[in-house]
């Protein structure tokens, strides 16, 4: 069930990305049906994938949230560097937490000292492989309206998490 109703989610986006003349927010409210809005189908999605997709509106968490999920002992954010961070980093390969994005998601240190300005999704597929998208905060702030930017991202999350690529056909999916 999960399956075929991504899959429609999925395909809704696409066609309102394609303009298949779907219905405006505003000729819903005008014929008494709740407004259809991005943050409406923003929900469905997260309902669908349940724990297949996470929302980071600060991407500095996802690192610890990863590092939680392995079994370190990370405390709450902000930290002093206590608990496993050192041992996560080293186990990583990483010198600091930047070079950890850089290495494991692919995002550059500019970004990554920029990174307030974005949030980031984390997405699993049906092969059980993660793949992290970078979507700057003003895309996410767009929930009010229908369609957009953040209408074609949410197809993207909506179409990976049906698939079964793995980190051999796209080096930015990984496994957790």
């Amino acid at each position: 069930m999960r399956e075929e109703t991504t899959a429609r989610v999925a395909a809704y986006l696409r066609s309102l990305m394609a303009g298949a003349g779907m219905p405006s927010a505003t000729s819903a409210q005008t014929s008494g049906l709740p407004a259809l809005t991005n943050g409406r189908i923003l929900r469905l999605l997260r309902a669908c994938l349940g724990e297949d997709l996470a929302l980071f509106p600060d991407g500095r968490m996802l690192i610890w949230d990863i590092a939680r999920h392995d079994g370190y002992n990370i405390p709450p954010y902000p930290m002093a560097g206590c608990g496993d961070v050192k041992e996560f980093l080293r186990d990583e390969g990483a010198h600091d937490v930047p070079s950890w994005y850089e290495g494991h998601l692919g995002i550059p240190r500019e970004t990554y000292d920029e990174i307030y300005r974005y949030e980031l999704v984390m997405v699993r597929n049906r092969a059980r492989y993660r793949r992290v998208w970078l979507v700057a905060s003003s895309t996410m702030v767009d929930r009010d309206r229908l369609g957009g930017e953040l209408a074609r991202c949410m197809g993207e999350w909506a179409t990976f998490a049906m698939g079964a690529q793995t980190s051999a056909q796209d080096v930015r999916l990984f496994k957790r």
